[in-house]
């Protein structure tokens, strides 16, 4: 085998790993987003024995999550939220008034645009809360617009895409 040979295999070769590398292991826009988004479902969950200060921090850290002036629109009879604070408030405000938050993510797509500066996510999610000894659950879908600001995703919009089921 000829040294050419040699070196175009050794190329390749490293070219292929590089590459494998970046599409498994890597931190592209996809796997990103989706980290944030496990990130947010597992701060948006509660336990039954949580103090007022978790609350607080995990209301705060999920709001970071959201673009300044996000738009989150859950569906009557909750009320259009706008902006990070008004959003930790409002998730503050949920947090003490159930005793315990459980969500399953059933399934979801994610588009990221072209231009890499958008992204657009479907989402249905089953909920379980207990509140005052009851328990109610549902299935609900949501559409999650996702922007990059400053090299960092985040969620720009929420909005109630429909109620499949209690």
């Amino acid at each position: 085998m000829s040294k050419k040979t040699v070196l175009m295999t050794a190329l390749g070769c490293a070219a292929l790993w590089v590459g494998g590398y970046w599409l498994f292991m890597g931190d592209g826009d996809e796997k990103i987003i989706h980290r944030h988004f496990d990130r947010l479902v597992e701060l948006a969950e509660k336990g039954e024995a949580e103090s007022f200060i978790v609350a607080i921090s995990q209301s705060r850290e999920a709001a970071q999550l959201f673009a300044p002036e996000a738009v989150v629109e859950l569906g009557s009879p909750l009320p259009l939220i706008v902006g990070r604070s008004d959003l930790q408030g409002f998730l503050i405000q949920v947090r003490q008034s159930v005793q315990s938050i459980d969500i399953r993510i059933l399934d979801r797509e994610l588009v990221v645009a072209a231009d890499g500066a958008t992204a657009r996510m479907e989402v249905e999610a089953r909920g379980r809360v207990s509140y005052a000894g009851d328990q109610g659950h549902e299935t609900r879908r949501f559409i999650l617009e996702w922007i990059k600001v400053e090299g960092d995703w985040l969620i720009n919009r929420v909005t109630l895409d429909g109620v499949l089921g209690f």
